[in-house]
């Protein structure tokens, strides 16, 4: 451990990414900071790693997670956020409600936005994106594929799959 995440609970960051090697003390530092770890489950999957970040004792001790994808071509090199989801489910243990809410409402908070984006509720932007899925865990489990069925941003729709099927 590098102390990274106790550096960043210290001055109280946003956030603080990749977090692979984050010690108890880290993780309490995390929390007692308000960080949101942002955590790459891409990057540990891509570079065939054995182990992800301990997400389910950051969500213990009260840590709020985000899933990105990390895209780079030196160890991610994906777009997908479905993918990054479906990772996130397997190596980070994460039930499929959580990764979901990983990846908008936590990312939106990540980023300092999360009074703006990340949630369907009233004076928040409409920035949305429908997934053709029975239900959430499909995303864990019927992975490689793309679930877009329509894409929204700022209230009016701008792209998707659903004119394809």
């Amino acid at each position: 451990a590098c102390g990274g995440a106790e550096l960043a609970g210290e001055l109280r960051c946003a956030s603080a990414d990749h977090l692979l090697e984050a010690t108890d003390g880290g993780i309490r530092a995390l929390a007692a900071g308000g960080v949101v770890a942002v955590l790459l489950p891409g990057t540990s999957f891509s570079l065939g790693m054995r182990r992800f970040a301990p997400a389910r004792r950051m969500i213990e001790a009260g840590v709020p997670v985000a899933i990105a994808t990390d895209c780079n071509p030196g160890s991610s090199f994906s777009e997908n956020l479905q993918q990054a989801i479906a990772i996130g489910c397997v190596g980070l243990r994460l039930a499929a409600a959580e990764a979901l809410v990983a990846a908008t409402r936590n990312a939106a908070w990540s980023l300092g936005l999360g009074t703006e984006v990340g949630a369907l509720a009233p004076g928040f932007r409409a920035d949305l994106v429908v997934l053709d899925v029975a239900d959430p865990a499909h995303l864990a489990y019927h992975h490689g594929v793309n679930h877009v069925e329509t894409v929204v941003h700022h209230g009016q729709v701008v792209g998707g799959n659903a004119s394809a099927r």
